[in-house]
């Protein structure tokens, strides 16, 4: 059985959709902000798919990258 965490899977989807239009808006003004945004933006997907429970088969790996983007997303994202 899965354990879905179906609103934090709904918020990550909006925090990655706001971190993508973000990348575009800024891209032009500061290619260091975007690239920022996107790295949030990756980390936000890989969490829809992490709470969502959409791979269970690589439940292992998706935490995995879920972890290290978010960090990434930490430290270049700010």
């Amino acid at each position: 059985m899965t354990n879905r965490q179906v609103s934090t899977a709904i918020s990550d989807f909006v925090l990655a959709l706001c971190s993508y239009y973000s990348s575009t808006a800024v891209q032009k003004s500061s290619k260091f902000g975007s690239a920022g945004f996107l790295i949030v933006g990756f980390a936000a997907s890989i969490g829809v798919v992490r709470f969502g429970s959409l791979l269970p088969n690589y439940k292992t790996s998706v935490n995995k990258f879920h972890v290290v983007f978010s960090w990434l997303g930490s430290i270049f994202g700010e």
